[in-house]
């Protein structure tokens, strides 16, 4: 389901206005955010959002550890951006303020924009992957534009667009693959490319309530002959994570728990939860970790040295407040012999994490009610990890930020994430 979920829940919340801070661990340094990125540095995107007024940009300069607003106007507040080679791509949504369904192309030297294209009226772009010049797009709302049909006729759930020339050269429609209840919207979600394919997950959930009446499906796409070799249903469903386990070839998907209207919470007594891993050689699951086994919905999942880690959260709906742990575990037990390890807990509502060479970026937001809107980033060192069990991580942090943006009203930060990078540098805990 789109962001602007937690946009219904989150106007509650309201704070005063003020000024950008930026600090790192060690209280005397002086940072100024206003200071330029220097050249030929590392960087790590920041894109923050309240939902409500356009979201802000700031580019984190590893070198001299400043923060730079990159005045990139226009975002809305829900934009969706990733990072490919020297360029920031970014997704607009026409759900958020300022902001139409649209592909943003950002110069990362300049911050110049190269490329806007649109992805039709009321298409609610959702994700996007690249292949030199092919730029993949989902597509939540396909039917919503009268032109977004492919060559027979169908509404396209994926668009292709070539980035030098900004036109749209080919639809992918999975119609004919659905579930025939009446409902054919496949809600296109996460995208990723590997070995020449282009994989796509199909929350397929209800139009109207979005519950998940039926299954979920991951598609495969040939991206040499542009022909969809195979879609299969999943165990799991409402996908929201898709990502690569180079290790063993394998896929391994996050299924979020459903909101329930009648209980104002996540249903995680459904079957549906959890965290799913996809055999890349046959292309079927493997195996199926409930949300039962971690104590909460599994929001994001990633891998390291060939262990699973995943993001769990819980959401108290007394006082709308998320929580969220980190864990890992070992994809070769079975959950007869399941056992995870705490990696974070220290009561903030993850956001997003991105992992870069043995670091792990964690962008967070603090749960009092008194600093509800204190977004944080916090880098970890990922040698430690698997070794680390149940004791706290805090020794090993490597610097910890906090970028706080207080907006107009209705405050609330919750970031979306987080790219990296140009120069690889290294740095040692």
């Amino acid at each position: 389901m789109k962001r602007s979920f937690y946009f219904l829940i989150l106007v509650f919340f309201f704070s005063a206005c003020g000024n950008v801070q930026f600090q790192n661990s060690d209280p005397a340094s002086d940072l100024n955010p206003s200071v330029n990125v220097s050249e030929n540095s590392e960087l790590l995107f920041v894109f923050a959002t309240d939902y409500q007024s356009s979201g802000q940009l700031y580019a984190l300069d590893f070198a001299n550890l400043t923060l730079t607003n990159t005045q990139v106007t226009q975002l809305g507040s829900s934009a969706i951006i990733k990072k490919y080679d020297e360029k920031v791509y970014v997704l607009h949504d026409a759900f958020s303020l300022n902001s139409f369904d649209n592909l943003q192309i950002i110069n990362t030297q300049d911050y110049s924009t190269e490329l806007q294209v649109s992805t039709g009226i009321g298409t609610n772009p959702h994700d996007l992957a690249v292949l030199d010049n092919r730029i993949f797009i989902s597509l939540y709302n396909p039917t919503a534009y009268a032109q977004n049909v492919t060559a027979d006729n169908k509404p396209a759930d994926v668009i292709e667009i070539n980035s030098e020339t900004g036109n749209i050269v080919y639809r992918y429609s999975f119609e004919d693959y659905l579930t025939q209840d009446g409902d054919l919207n496949a809600h296109a979600d996460k995208l990723l490319i590997h070995d020449g394919m282009l994989y796509v997950l199909l929350q397929d959930l209800d139009s109207g309530t979005f519950s998940a009446s039926t299954t979920s499906k991951l598609a495969k796409i040939n991206l040499a002959t542009r022909e969809i070799e195979t879609v299969i249903d999943l165990l799991g469903r409402n996908p929201v994570e898709l990502k690569l386990n180079s290790y063993q070839d394998k896929l391994l998907l996050a299924h979020r728990a459903l909101y329930n209207f009648e209980t104002a919470n996540y249903d995680t007594s459904a079957p549906y939860g959890g965290i799913e891993v996809i055999d890349l050689d046959d292309f079927i699951t493997e195996s199926f970790y409930h949300d039962d086994l971690f104590g909460g919905y599994v929001e994001r999942i990633f891998d390291y040295n060939n262990n699973f880690y995943a993001v769990v959260s819980q959401f108290n709906s007394s006082d709308f407040t998320f929580t969220s742990q980190i864990v890992s575990f070992d994809p070769n037990l079975d959950t007869d012999s399941f056992v995870y390890d705490t990696i974070l807990d220290d009561n903030f509502d993850i956001r997003a994490i991105f992992v870069k060479d043995n670091y792990l970026v964690v962008s967070k937001r603090k749960n009092e009610s008194d600093s509800i809107s204190q977004p944080e980033i916090t880098i970890l060192s990922l040698l430690d990890f698997y070794r680390c069990k149940n004791t706290t991580l805090f020794h090993k942090i490597w610097f910890k930020y906090q970028l706080i943006e207080f907006y107009r009203a209705f405050l609330i930060c919750m970031q979306c994430l987080i790219l990296i990078l140009t120069n690889t540098k290294e740095y040692l805990i």
